[in-house]
């Protein structure tokens, strides 16, 4: 199979796999310099070298949880509702595959198994993946998530749409689902604790982000998982290093962005004027989003400068007062309600100051609408975003943050062809169709 066929024949020129944390913060390492790509895709194999930049495993650097997002890690409620017989342990060894072999004429059939129900970035790569796949090859039928903490009604709802259906449950309802699948995929669980020892068809998880909590899932699935798919070169150069891994960037479906009303209109709306210039951010409001130092920068900038938050998450309440103390009437908060056409269209400038990410939604739909981008260089970011051609890269820091932005409001002229070499560049490689040809491609080859 050629490599070439994978992303749309996307090949970033260069990617950033040095240890990234923004200056001052307590685990502060300078960003090595971003290096060639030597080997842009790794196809059905074991890694062939270790890499020195890999995450430790678990044991090493699970201090504790960054965000509520990740409760269920400790919460283990349908483990312990369940015998434990069948559990796998670490050492134990690898669990034999069985073979899968769907009847002539129909399509394989994909059972996907995630940690919870609440509506995200990964969540909606589920969507889009599910709604862009060519019924005739395979479809995903069914979603196991192993912890109901959290149930995000919209996103049952959105599943039931797309024909999936839902269920709760723990090692029983994880194995009753591998029986009934030709693939097996998943994402942010330990699925070596709920397969166990279980007969399972092909099986492929999902690696979300370059943080080490993905490092922490990789590590307890070892045995119960043929294959790796890493969102970004990123991810694949930092988490899935020793394991067999493919890439494949995620993709939007652009429906998403479709627009209900006039710029002009929505500002209003909102509360900005035509003068304003809107900053924009997208995402969970957790603490590896750095929202804080979003607000912190544009306090910096001149009142003119405003900044809209479409999000929501457990830090909302301390950031808008945040918000209320250093941008005092010059924040909007607001969820997206369907509506991110309208919003994207909105704002002036989109903005991501995580420290770790996988392939950001958020960031390929601001520039596919026509947003020049800045954004610290994690995951896919550096790999998609040449710095002062398709966007702006800087180092984590509020103060770099404001130099940045403040790039951008002082030329009008240059910050609109920033955002058009963006849009053309993305439109290339970032549609949900050609993420689920991808992912068609690559799951028919390894059966």
């Amino acid at each position: 199979m050629s490599s070439s066929s994978f992303n749309g024949g996307f090949v970033p020129k260069q990617i950033n796999t040095g240890a990234f944390s923004p200056p001052g913060s307590p685990e502060a390492a300078a960003p090595q310099a971003a290096g060639r790509i030597d080997d842009p895709y790794y196809l059905f194999g074991a890694a062939s070298r270790t890499d020195e930049l890999a995450i430790s495993p678990a044991s090493q650097f699970a201090t504790g949880h960054p965000s509520p997002y990740y409760d269920f890690l400790t919460a283990e409620i349908d483990l312990q509702s369940e015998p434990a017989a069948g559990i796998a342990t670490p050492v134990a060894a690898p669990v034999c595959r069985q073979p899968s072999v769907p009847r002539s004429g129909r399509p394989l059939n994909v059972v996907h198994i995630g940690p919870h129900l609440q509506l995200g970035g990964a969540e909606q790569w589920l969507l889009d993946l599910a709604g862009s796949l060519d019924p005739s090859v395979m479809r995903i039928s069914r979603h196991v998530a192993v912890n109901a903490a959290t149930i995000d009604v919209e996103y049952v709802t959105r599943l039931a749409e797309a024909n999936i259906s839902v269920e709760v449950g723990g090692p029983r309802a994880v194995q009753a689902a591998a029986r009934d699948a030709d693939i097996l995929l998943s994402w942010g669980i330990q699925l070596d604790r709920y397969l166990g020892d279980a007969p399972r068809p092909l099986s492929v998880q999902v690696v979300h982000g370059d943080g080490p909590w993905n490092r922490f899932f990789l590590e307890g699935s070892r045995r119960t998982v043929d294959h790796f798919i890493a969102v970004s070169h990123r991810v694949r150069h930092r988490v899935c290093v020793d394991v067999p891994a493919t890439v494949i960037y995620n993709g939007i479906d652009d429906r998403r962005l479709v627009r209900s009303r006039d710029r002009d209109e929505t500002r209003r709306l909102l509360g900005f004027s035509r003068s304003d210039l809107v900053v924009a951010f997208c995402g969970r409001l957790a603490a590896e989003k750095r929202v804080d130092s979003i607000i912190e920068a544009i306090g910096c900038l001149p009142p003119r400068v405003k900044l809209l938050v479409i999000g929501s998450g457990h830090l909302e309440s301390s950031l808008r007062q945040l918000a209320d103390k250093h941008l005092p009437g010059r924040a909007i908060f607001t969820s997206s309600n369907g509506g991110m056409g309208d919003l994207y269209a909105a704002a002036d400038i989109f903005c991501l100051a995580s420290n770790q990410e996988g392939c950001s939604l958020a960031m390929l739909e601001a520039m596919l609408s026509g947003l020049p981008v800045v954004s610290t260089p994690v995951g896919c970011a550096a790999e998609v975003i040449e710095d002062m051609v398709t966007g702006l890269l800087f180092d984590g820091s509020p103060r770099d943050l404001t130099r940045a932005l403040g790039l951008l409001t002082e030329r009008d002229d240059w910050r609109m062809n920033l955002a058009d070499d963006g849009r053309r560049l993305v439109e290339r490689f970032a549609g949900a169709r050609r993420m689920a040809r991808d992912y068609q491609q690559l799951l028919r080859g390894l059966i």
